[in-house]
């Protein structure tokens, strides 16, 4: 009576790893979660210009300093011990976390703690957040801001049309208007622009 023979072990073996699997769970959701956000992303910082280089997905974006409106840091709730000594416990998920920078023109982008030091971020941090799961909340992001930034992307696509095209003789820019499915919206909206026919001709 008491004695734990073999047979008892292929049973605590389970209990032992099924209680290792809740246990670290969140660790390896959140590890899923961070790789697939920035997988991609690469990050280039001149610290002596302030200015921020970020490609991601064939994309390329540069900013600088002063076009950062906010940047939040979302930390495990264990890092609020520095601000109420509640003396939280390290949990197997206590490193993770993320920034959110959010710019003047309302884009915004996301980076992980696999890719940055949370701690000591490059980025002039604006506030903290802490959750006891920091996944990613991208609820904030609104429908309107979001337009917002889509609007912003065609302006500045249509501003680089009407330069590259400015010099173009009228008939180049007759056959592209002509030809809508041939070209982007911005570019075709360029032409009309530089031949003078009015934006209310735009389909």
């Amino acid at each position: 009576m008491g004695k734990i023979s073999w047979d008892d072990y292929p049973t605590a073996l389970v209990i032992y790893l099924l209680w290792n699997l809740v246990f670290f769970l969140p660790s390896f959701f959140l590890h899923l979660t961070y790789f697939y956000l920035n997988r991609k992303t690469q990050l280039t910082i001149d610290d002596s210009k302030g200015q921020y280089s970020i490609k991601d997905t064939g994309s390329q974006y540069d900013f600088t300093i002063s076009d950062i409106q906010i940047v939040e840091q979302h930390l495990g709730i264990y890092f609020k011990n520095k601000i109420d000594n509640y003396g939280r416990f390290i949990m197997p998920w206590t490193g993770y976390g993320y920034i959110k920078v959010k710019l003047t023109n309302e884009r915004t982008f996301y980076f992980s703690s696999l890719m940055l030091d949370l701690q000591l971020p490059p980025f002039p941090n604006s506030q903290a957040k802490f959750r006891a799961l920091p996944f990613i909340d991208r609820h904030d992001l609104e429908v309107a801001e979001t337009r917002k930034i889509i609007e912003n992307e065609e302006q500045i696509k249509f501003n680089s049309y009407i330069e590259k095209f400015s010099n173009l003789p009228r008939e180049i820019l007759e056959e592209k208007v002509a030809n809508p499915k041939q070209y982007e919206p911005a570019a075709i909206a360029a032409s009309k622009k530089l031949l003078g026919i009015d934006s209310c001709d735009l389909k």
